[in-house]
């Protein structure tokens, strides 16, 4: 936990017999992630290698994000009709293939996240995906013909709380892209 250096030697001679004695001689602060030639007084910051605890929160963060799309995306493929009609109501063309594209997408993305394979890669295309589907699927306001005024309220507000989930995981998924699967993973 405590680093010594010894380099207040009255007589330059001892200081560099010191030195040529513990020339390799390394002292590491490990709270610091700092190692210091102890009579160089050189210091250089060293990347801390991974520690076990930080590699199972990243894993435990790749099973959170993974499970979203896990489960959205076995459903799109097991029913593509509701995702069908969203993707019609937003005025592109060939829904049900869409749908069922989007769901091999989702079902995937998830698995490859989940066993932390390709997460780099696979971290932008979420990002992306959510970024393009929070803007095209929840960016404006919902308008159903012959729903009442109330309910039509709750599900804006409903679609709001969509795009600001979308958001949210896009920048979830940057990060899983910045900082990698961790060590328990494929990659």
């Amino acid at each position: 936990m405590r680093c010594n250096k010894n380099t207040d030697s009255k007589n330059a001679g001892d200081a560099r017999s010191r030195c040529s004695q513990l020339i390799d001689n390394m002292c590491t602060c490990r709270r610091l992630s700092v190692t210091m030639r102890t009579c160089l007084g050189v210091f250089t910051i060293n990347q801390p290698e991974p520690h076990m605890s930080s590699s199972v929160l990243i894993l435990i963060a790749r099973i959170l994000l993974s499970f979203i799309f896990i489960l959205s995306g076995f459903g799109k493929l097991a029913d593509p009709a509701a995702t069908a009609g969203m993707i019609t109501g937003a005025g592109l063309p060939a829904a049900t293939a869409l749908a069922y594209l989007a769901g091999v997408f989702e079902l995937v993305a998830g698995l490859a996240v989940l066993v932390g394979f390709q997460t780099k890669i696979v971290g932008w295309a979420l990002a992306a995906f959510c970024v393009f589907t929070g803007v095209v699927f929840h960016g404006g306001t919902v308008a159903v013909p012959g729903w009442p005024e109330g309910a039509l309220g709750w599900i804006n507000t409903l679609n709001q709380i969509m795009l600001m989930k979308n958001v949210t995981l896009a920048g979830a998924y940057i990060l899983l892209a910045t900082v990698g699967a961790g060590s328990i993973s494929i990659d």
